[in-house]
């Protein structure tokens, strides 16, 4: 049996149909092959899906048969599926290769034979400034050093896709963008639809939905399969106070790689200028570019002035792109003085291949600095600047252009100037909490902090509770505006359980603890019938 790569069939369609209720979504990719070669094949390919989604199906339709997934322990599904296809027996799987790229395998198909393929996921979606960020990435991009994706199907592909995208009117819509693609809306009885028809999958989908009224805390839950609750817990803070003005240290870090080579620097450039514009005198600065190798600007930061910024924007514009995307050694750099309080802003479309690496440096080397990552690309490697952004303190933005990045780092700006919440703590009341997962380490003004939390039964109202500059604040979400909701939330706890143990694995050096937890996920994954590393 042949064995190639898939795209040498002929791909008839495919499609992404969506369906948004609020902060969450439903999502189904679907993709329709024939194979019109002489020959029965067995194909594999690679396809990306947002790291913040959770696979919960994975279906194949071959002529009037309907197959559907089953989740189990990778070295046995693939010994499974191998058995299958030595014996002549159709056999499909479908792989999680890293944070956001997946594998699909399929033998056999024989001539002429259709063949549709339908992955189904619930995603999350970030809240932002009142606007709901939904982003679908569509190609697997190149990254400098990767064992992984040496081995993947990636680049320019001349097929089309179609996005369908149905947004509940209940979320009160005041405007609906898309900085990526050209948009078709279509006003439904209860549901405003996006459309992209036939569009080229050179770039990643991003929709952008604005809302009309205020945010404010709140939470929605849902059963449990044991009968307990499940709640989905989002807080939306209003700090009043705020630094002192105070001198700070600014550190930019510019990647210039050949992947940022045309548009992604131009983008940067103009970035890192506006940025350098929302300093104050008093305020030092440095500038450090890099790729194989890095340098910077001066041997120590420098005060902000007229001239010194003059010198700045001459040493940006000056920049040009060459050699690899090695990131770790700058950040060593940018933290080499372990307890001064640096702002680090990093510049890069973050296409590495030793990210646990950088992860694990950051976190064991932060203390009380910050990092702000912004995501340049239309593909950008988004799973990663989310993880260097959690792990740092901070909060990342992704830039695609067309978009205004002023708005982006003003943003930006205003979480640098937001107090850090100390003694965080969420209190439950007398409800009887069986765990909890926070899904921010930091808190920002005006910004989500969302927590799941399992309890045995809903019967209090829960508050967050912290210090800032001494003075004490609370934030409610009162029991009876606690709504239900069709969303199966159980599923994303055990999506946020796992990614919980694969944190402890990255942060313990003994193999007996490292088994157990890869045991435990295995379980909860086989359990969920839900994707995992």
């Amino acid at each position: 049996m042949e064995v190639v790569d898939l795209r040498e069939l002929a791909l008839k369609k495919v499609k992404i149909i969506g369906n948004v209720i609020g902060k969450f979504g439903t999502f189904e990719i679907e993709q329709v092959y024939k194979n019109n070669t002489k020959n029965v094949l067995e194909v594999g390919y690679t396809f990306p899906i947002v790291e913040t989604a959770t696979v919960v199906g994975f279906e194949i339709n071959v002529g009037d048969k309907v197959l559907k997934g089953k989740c189990k322990e990778k070295g046995e599904a693939k010994k499974e599926y191998q058995r299958n296809i030595v014996r002549g027996n159709s056999a499909y799987m479908m792989e999680h290769e890293t944070d956001n790229i997946f594998k699909i395998s399929v033998g056999k198909i024989d001539k002429d034979e259709e063949v549709t393929v339908k992955i189904q996921y619930i995603d999350k979606f970030e809240i932002t400034d009142n606007t709901i960020q939904i982003l679908m990435p569509t190609l697997v991009t190149p990254r400098y050093k990767s064992n992984i994706t040496s081995k993947l199907v990636y680049g320019k592909v001349d097929y089309t896709v179609d996005f369908e995208i149905n947004i509940d009117k209940t979320l009160n819509i005041k405007n609906i963008s898309c900085p990526s693609h050209k948009i078709n809306l279509i006003d439904e009885e209860k549901t405003e639809r996006v459309e992209v028809l036939k569009y080229d999958l050179s770039k990643d989908f991003k929709l952008n939905i604005e809302l009309k009224n205020e945010l404010s805390s709140n939470a929605i839950t849902s059963k449990t399969r044991d009968g307990k609750d499940m709640i989905y817990l989002s807080f939306m803070p209003e700090i009043l106070d705020s630094y002192e003005d105070s001198e700070k240290e600014y550190l930019f870090i510019i990647d210039v790689s050949g992947s940022m080579e045309g548009e992604k620097l131009k983008e940067t450039k103009r970035a890192v200028i506006e940025c350098l514009k929302q300093l104050d005198v008093g305020d030092k600065f440095n500038i450090i570019p890099f790729e194989s190798e890095f340098e910077a600007m001066n041997i120590k930061s420098i005060d902000y002035n007229d001239a010194n910024m003059k010198k700045a924007i001459k040493y940006i514009n000056n920049l040009r792109t060459l050699g690899g995307t090695e990131i770790l050694n700058p950040i060593k750099f940018a933290l080499y003085e372990k307890n001064t309080d640096k702002t680090i802003l990093l510049f890069t479309d973050g296409q590495v291949g030793n990210e646990d690496e950088i992860i694990k440096y950051v976190e064991d080397n932060i203390n009380i600095s910050r990092i702000f990552p912004f995501g340049i690309d239309t593909n950008v490697n988004s799973a990663f600047i989310k993880r260097l952004a959690k792990v740092g303190n901070g909060k990342e933005e992704l830039i695609q252009p067309k978009e205004k990045i002023d708005d982006k780092i003003i943003r930006t700006f205003a979480r640098i100037q937001t107090p850090l919440l100390e003694e965080l703590e969420v209190d439950y009341g007398t409800n009887k909490v069986i765990d909890e997962i926070r899904e921010e380490k930091c808190l920002f003004n005006y910004e989500f902090f969302n927590v799941f939390a399992e309890i045995e039964k809903l019967e209090d109202d829960i508050q967050l509770k912290g210090k800032i500059l001494d003075k004490e604040y609370i934030w409610k979400i009162s029991k009876e505006n606690i709504n239900n909701t069709n969303v199966d939330l159980e599923i994303l706890f055990a999506k946020q359980e796992m990614e919980r143990l694969e944190e402890y694995i990255i942060n313990t050096y003994e193999e007996d603890k490292i088994e157990n937890y890869k045991k435990m996920i295995i379980e909860l994954s086989e359990k969920y019938n839900i994707n995992s590393k």
